[in-house]
C-alpha cells in the first residue's frame, strides 16, 4: 500500500483491530497469515475481515473491512473512520465555562493561549514521565517532542468553547518507564494521575495550601509540577474568570478498552492552582502562624535598637530559617534565649521562601517556658 493511501485511510490492521474490540467483536481465526476473521456472539451472521498487510491488494480490502463496519452500524463510513482513528488514541477535552463563551466563542488572544495550553500540559505529563519534580526546565528528549507534535486538534464542539485534543496511537520506545503499554496510553495516564491528584488536593486546600502540605507533595510524586498547574490555569484566561472542565479518556486493553475521568476546575480551584504554584516554588504566606524554635543567629545594626533574629524551627514539618525583626525589648529578649539556649516561641504571618522566611507582623515573641529559670 502506498504512502498516501495510508495517509488517506488514517488507520492500519492493529486500529482496526482495537476498535472491533471495543465493539464486542471476537476473532475467531487467522487465514493463513492473510487475514483475521471477526464475528459477534449476538450475531451470528455479522462478519469482519481484517487484512494482513503484507497483502498487495490490503488497502482495498481495508476499504471492504470499512464498507462491512458501515453496513452494520448503519452510520457514515466517515464517522466510523475517525472513531477507528482515535480507537488507540488519548483523548482530551476542555470545556471552558464564562460569561463570554456562551455562544460557543471565545476572544482570538484566549483561544490561541487554550490551545498552548492543551500542548504545554501534554508536554507536562511527558517530561513527568521519568521523573517527578515540583518544576522542569529545558526542552523534551527529540522523538518526545515528535511525538507530541503528532498530536492533532480534532473537530471543536459547540456548548461554552470546547476544544478537543487526540494524541495518536504510535509505536514508541518506553524502556525508561519499563511499560509495554503504548505511548498514548502511558502518556495519559501519567497526566490523569497528576491531574486527578492536583484536583483533590486543590478541592481541599480551598486556597489555603499550607493545610494541604501533605496532598500537594503526594501530586508531586503523582507527577504534577508547576509547569502542569500553569497549564491548567491557562484554561481559566488571563483574567483567571473562567471555569473549565477538564476530560482524559485513556486508551487501554483488554476488556476495559477505555478508560474517561472528568474534573471541573471552578474558582475554589482555580485559586487553588494558583496556591499550588507558590507552594511548589517555596514562596507563599501561612496567616496566623506560631513559630517555635531556638535563636541561631543574631543581627543588629549599630547604634540602632531594633535588631533581626534568626530562628531554626520547623515549619509544616520541614526544617527551616525564619528571620523575625523584633522591637528593643524583643531583641534583648531574644540575646538571652540565644546566651542560655532557650526556646522561643512567636506569633505572625509566615512568608517562605526558598532562601529563608520571614516572620510578617510578629507578636506576643517570649519563651516557651517562661518559668524555667535562667541558667
Amino acid at each position: 500500500m502506498s504512502q498516501s493511501q495510508t495517509d488517506k485511510l488514517g488507520f492500519g490492521a492493529d486500529e482496526l483491530a482495537t476498535y472491533l474490540t471495543q465493539k464486542g467483536w471476537v476473532k475467531d481465526m487467522v487465514l493463513d497469515g492473510r487475514a483475521s476473521i471477526w464475528h459477534r456472539v449476538d450475531d451470528s451472521l455479522a462478519e469482519i475481515s481484517v487484512p494482513s498487510f503484507t497483502l498487495r491488494d490490503y488497502y482495498a480490502r481495508m476499504l471492504d473491512a470499512l464498507f462491512d463496519l458501515q453496513e452494520f452500524e448503519g452510520r457514515d463510513r466517515e464517522s466510523i473512520r475517525r472513531d477507528i482513528v482515535n480507537a488507540g488514541a488519548g483523548l482530551l477535552t476542555v470545556r471552558v465555562k464564562g460569561e463570554d463563551t456562551s455562544e460557543g466563542l471565545i476572544p482570538l488572544r484566549d483561544g490561541i493561549v487554550l490551545i498552548q495550553k492543551a500542548k504545554d500540559l501534554l508536554v507536562a505529563a511527558a517530561m513527568s514521565l521519568t521523573a517527578k519534580k515540583r518544576h522542569f526546565q529545558g526542552r523534551l528528549a527529540d522523538e518526545m517532542r515528535e511525538y507530541i507534535d503528532s498530536v492533532q486538534l480534532g473537530q471543536t464542539e459547540f456548548g461554552s468553547y470546547v476544544i478537543n485534543v487526540v494524541a495518536p496511537a504510535k509505536e514508541f520506545d518506553l524502556s525508561e518507564v519499563a511499560s509495554d503499554e503504548g505511548i498514548a496510553s502511558v502518556l495519559f495516564q501519567n497526566l490523569v494521575a497528576g491531574v486527578e491528584a492536583l484536583h483533590t488536593a486543590t478541592g481541599a486546600s480551598q486556597g489555603e495550601v499550607s493545610r494541604n502540605a501533605i496532598l500537594l507533595e503526594q501530586a508531586v510524586k503523582a507527577g504534577a509540577s508547576i509547569n502542569m498547574c500553569d497549564s491548567l490555569l491557562g484554561f481559566s484566561g488571563q483574567s483567571r474568570s473562567r471555569s473549565f472542565e477538564l476530560s482524559l479518556s485513556v486508551p487501554q486493553g483488554g476488556l476495559f478498552p477505555r478508560r474517561t475521568c472528568s474534573f471541573s476546575f471552578e474558582q475554589d480551584r482555580i485559586a487553588g492552582l494558583q496556591a499550588a504554584i507558590e507552594y511548589f516554588r517555596d514562596d507563599y504566606v501561612l496567616r496566623n502562624r506560631v513559630v517555635e524554635g531556638f535563636v541561631k543567629h543574631l543581627s543588629r545594626p549599630t547604634q540602632d535598637e531594633h535588631g533581626k533574629i534568626t530562628l531554626e524551627a520547623f515549619v509544616e514539618g520541614v526544617e527551616r530559617s525564619v528571620n523575625i525583626e523584633l522591637g528593643p525589648h524583643d531583641y534583648h529578649l531574644g540575646i538571652s534565649a540565644h546566651d542560655n539556649k532557650r526556646m522561643v516561641r512567636c506569633s505572625g504571618d509566615l512568608h517562605v521562601k526558598p532562601r529563608g522566611s520571614v516572620l510578617l507582623n510578629p507578636s506576643n515573641f517570649g519563651f516557651v517556658n517562661p518559668d524555667e529559670a535562667l541558667l
